[in-house]
């Protein structure tokens, strides 16, 4: 009987840890869509994460940067 309440015990106190955890797992869902050429004073940072917005993406950003790279939309 104290082997089946220690193991009953022991699995509550587990399940309570992994619920409290504030581990967040996002999941990708395909590859990026890279919409245009990143150019310095014209597009940058702002406006491709703007553009990736406004057609339903979560994020978008420069890759590799944005003196050399283009917009890539990720969701």
């Amino acid at each position: 009987m104290d082997l089946t309440k220690t193991s009953i015990t022991f699995f509550l106190i587990i399940i309570l840890a992994i619920s409290s955890s504030n581990y967040n797992v996002l999941a990708v869902s395909g590859p990026p869509k890279c919409i245009a050429q990143c150019r310095p004073g014209y597009y940058e940072r702002f406006e491709c994460f703007h553009d990736c917005i406004t057609e339903g993406y979560d994020n978008g950003r420069c890759v590799p940067g944005p003196k050399t790279g283009k917009c890539c939309c990720t969701r």
